[in-house]
């Protein structure tokens, strides 16, 4: 981080710069087709952290190249202006990223079932997807109008340096990059915390829980992202506020790659794959139901048999269920029965008394 104007800015050489913005402009068009990706998706209201995260990337690393496709990119004296967008979005995008992976990092955490039985899980259970959505703003906004001011007011403030423009406000400048830098601490201490929880349950699952490949692929992605962008930002950070002289190409140009990175990494996910084999035609066919033999031949010479179904009641037929009566009825037949016999019996002693007469 310079503190002071140097009067011959070296423009670095044309591979370096070539490499440096095909990397962020790269970086912005992945996340820009993963945001096209998740906004078509069908939990896309489920995605509010995730779509938060493309959108301040995309923004950031577009207006980080700002100087490439303005044609400012080996012109040592840009515009004031263009100065001014590029160092403010640079500065403020910078904590928002961080922020925005930290939110990342806690709703994988929220939605990991082995690490909501943690004691800090209580606690990251309050922050809710709304709360997570703001976060990066809450952050980032304070530091881009306190940018906007100062440049504004004092336009040289702003330089150019032989990759992008930066600022000579040191004050900012070191706040900025304090509060990236412990945003990104916890992003460290999360990801290592998370990486155990999950190894020892995998360890633990081994030969008792069928897991899909696709499930353990999308959660290393995804802790090698952490793990990359965490640690890259944290060296450049910490070589930031030691104010280490001149502007080293291996350093910038990892750091550029890390929209990059995380682009291909967030590419595996199971919304983006299904959405990408949507679009492109490559969508799972239905498996057949399994045939057997006698199926098959029939199929294959044309003739269709009735469909019989073979049960039990074929081999073994039962009898009709018996009838549960009411005790009543049953007091009931019972007089009815004594009346029929009555009748009977009146009815043969007047046929017998009649006979007796007619003799």
């Amino acid at each position: 981080m310079a503190t002071e104007p140097d009067a011959t800015v070296t423009i670095a050489s044309t591979s370096h710069l070539n490499a440096y913005y095909g990397l962020i402009l790269s970086g912005a068009c992945g996340h820009f087709c993963l945001l096209l990706f998740t906004l078509g998706s069908r939990r896309v209201h489920k995605q509010g952290v995730l779509i938060n995260f493309y959108f301040i990337f995309m923004i950031t690393l577009w207006f980080d190249s700002i100087l490439c496709w303005t044609n400012n990119m080996y012109n040592p004296e840009p515009p004031k202006s263009i100065q001014i967008i590029n160092v403010v979005i640079r500065k403020s995008g910078m904590c928002m990223n961080a922020a925005s992976t930290l939110a990342c990092v806690i709703r994988f955490w929220v939605s990991t079932n082995i690490a909501a039985s943690t004691r800090v899980s209580s606690y990251l259970h309050i922050i809710d997807n709304s709360g997570l959505v703001i976060f990066p703003y809450i952050i980032g906004i304070p530091f881009f109008i306190a940018y906007l001011v100062f440049l504004i007011r004092d336009t040289s403030l702003v330089h150019r340096t032989p990759f992008y423009c930066d600022s000579f406000h040191v004050g900012l400048d070191v706040a900025s990059t304090i509060v990236a830098l412990i945003i990104m601490v916890f992003v460290v201490i999360l990801a290592f915390w998370l990486t155990g929880l999950l190894v020892r349950l995998r360890a633990t699952q081994r030969g008792l829980v069928r897991v899909k490949w696709s499930v353990n692929l999308q959660l290393t992605a995804r802790i090698l992202l952490f793990f990359f962008y965490s640690c890259t930002s944290v060296t450049l950070h910490v070589w930031n506020l030691y104010r280490f002289p001149g502007y080293r190409v291996s350093p910038t140009l990892v750091f550029a790659s890390t929209g990059l990175v995380a682009f291909m990494l967030f590419l595996i996910q199971a919304d983006i794959l299904a959405a990408l084999g949507h679009y492109m035609g490559f969508e799972r066919k239905k498996k057949l139901p399994i045939q057997n033999s006698s199926d098959k031949d029939q199929r294959c010479s044309g003739i269709e048999g009735p469909d019989y179904q073979m049960s039990l009641d074929a081999i073994f037929p039962q009898l009709p269920s018996p009838v549960r009566k009411d005790q009543h009825q049953d007091y009931a037949e019972l007089e009815s029965l004594e009346n029929i016999y009555a009748q009977s019996l009146n009815h043969t002693h007047t046929s017998n008394n009649a006979a007796h007469q007619s003799i």
